[in-house]
């Protein structure tokens, strides 16, 4: 989808939303939110949306007849709300493996359906004072807020923990309408792009200090709200899938992997530094994975006549064990990640980045120099990596020997859930509205929350999703087919 196209729907939704409030179509009011959230998500233009937040509480007010409740007699019991609830994606390991060792009695909500196939679900189960509760399948979005509202409740928790994503509004309707004696704690697993439900949230716990910094300064969160918690990389047992060929042997290998969205903007200036350092030197090669739109990739890889050297090999499961094959990591930018600099950290691989501000040392807990803020220093680092291969290895190992431990992550997240005691319900957040990223991509993925969400309604609204459909039905057969 164009930006244009991304921009006129997001326009049309400041009408769609207000007015299906208004006239209790509860539904529709939940579809046009969820929508909104994906492409300001998308966007990344701010952190925070004044029209989404001012709704959460008055959906639910409208679907219920009913004001919001006060308080109810709590426990010292905590609900885990889990959206994402696969292994190795987000959190979920990590915290589900804190709340079983640290002697915690708790509900876990997922939406996943396939969740008693995942380790996640063995884990829970070896644990005593654990439960957990599939959330139906449900037709209408209405009837899922009242099931998890109802489901909470009855288990009268003292605490949530909410691990969500940026456009999980279905369960932030219901979260938002709790009563203040239940304290609801956000893992900010998305701290440098638009989320929704601040205003549904009593805490915040991040990663880094970076996400504790946008967090106040741009969704308006208190200081006494913030946590900072940051997390160890859970291991992938996946076995090697190799490279498809890909020929490694006397190479150098180069690799970078997340979201795709995160490597597009500031005029392709990732994917020219990338092309810098192998045209300069023959003995190396780039493999990158991940998700996302891949054209604009491998168009430029063309553009360049790098496709010798530099090779797109998708999502890929043994994630950890790519890394493990490749020689350094390059972080992504303009957004940078975390995940992938721990998995090389942890396999005493060399990490660099370039950005405008140092924050990946944080996340792997190094005084090294990782991060550089100069091009020049950049190219004269990963020259040095790249062309002594003793100096290298020395640098893997410095930032293999700080990293954060599982036992360390337990006892924090035991120490922070202690301090949240206090309800921040109501409190009107002093967010900033100033644009914080400028960069307008030639491509954004919304095709499928809009079709998802309006129906054959999407049409209306953006015609070519025809197109989008079909070529997305025709692929899914010729995989089926291979």
């Amino acid at each position: 989808m164009d930006y244009k196209s991304l921009n006129r729907i997001n326009n049309i939704s400041k009408r769609k939303i207000p007015k299906h409030v208004k006239s209790k179509r509860i539904e529709r009011a939940i579809r046009w939110m969820t929508v909104r959230s994906n492409l300001l998500y998308e966007l990344n233009r701010s952190l925070y949306d004044e029209l989404i937040e001012d709704n959460l509480e008055k959906v639910f007010v409208s679907k219920t007849n009913q004001s919001l409740s006060g308080n109810i007699q709590t426990t010292n019991r905590i609900v885990f709300v889990d959206v994402v609830s696969k292994d190795r994606r987000g959190l979920s390991n990590q915290y589900v493996n804190a709340l079983t060792g640290s002697d915690i009695e708790f509900l876990y909500i997922t939406e996943n359906p396939s969740f008693e196939k995942t380790g996640i679900y063995q884990q829970i189960q070896l644990y005593n004072k654990a439960s957990y509760c599939i959330v139906p399948s449900f037709k209408k979005s209405t009837d899922k807020v009242g099931f998890i509202y109802d489901k909470i409740i009855q288990y009268a928790p003292g605490k949530v923990l909410c691990h969500l994503l940026p456009w999980s509004i279905t369960m932030l309707v219901a979260l938002a309408a709790l009563p203040k004696s239940i304290k609801r704690i956000n893992i900010n697993i998305t701290d440098h792009a638009f989320w929704a439900g601040v205003s549904a949230m009593d805490y915040n716990i991040e990663f880094r200090n970076h996400g504790k910094d946008l967090s106040v300064q741009y969704r308006g969160f208190q200081e006494s709200q913030e946590f900072v918690l940051p997390y160890y990389p859970y291991i992938d047992s996946s076995p090697f899938e190799g490279f498809n060929g890909i020929e490694t042997k006397d190479k150098v290998v180069l690799f970078f992997g997340g979201a795709l969205y995160k490597i597009y903007g500031e005029e392709d200036f990732f994917l020219k530094l990338i092309a810098k350092v192998l045209k300069t030197h023959n003995n190396c090669i780039c493999i990158c994975a991940g998700g996302g739109d891949s054209g604009h990739l491998l168009s430029f890889i063309k553009k360049e006549g790098l496709e010798n050297v530099w090779h797109y090999i998708g999502f890929r499961r043994d994630i950890y064990e790519v890394v493990r094959h490749c020689d350094i990591l390059i972080n992504t930018y303009p957004i940078g990640g975390g995940l992938m600099c721990q998995y090389a950290a942890m396999c005493s691989k060399p990490v660099i980045a370039f950005a405008k501000a140092k924050a990946i040392e944080e996340v792997l807990s190094t005084s090294e120099n990782v991060t550089f803020l100069q091009e020049k220093d950049f190219l004269d680092f990963i020259d040095l990596l790249i062309l002594d291969k003793t100096f290298r290895e020395e640098y893997g190992e410095k930032l293999n020997a700080n990293l954060p431990t599982p036992s360390k992550f337990n006892s924090s997240l035991k120490l922070i859930l202690g301090k949240c005691i206090s309800s921040y319900s109501g409190y009107s957040h002093q967010y900033r509205t100033d644009i914080i990223n400028n960069g307008v991509r030639t491509d954004y993925s919304c095709e499928s929350v809009i079709l998802r969400n309006l129906g054959l309604g999407s049409v209306l609204y953006y015609p070519s999703i025809i197109f989008w459909a079909i070529k997305k039905i025709v692929n899914e057969l010729l995989n089926k087919q291979k």
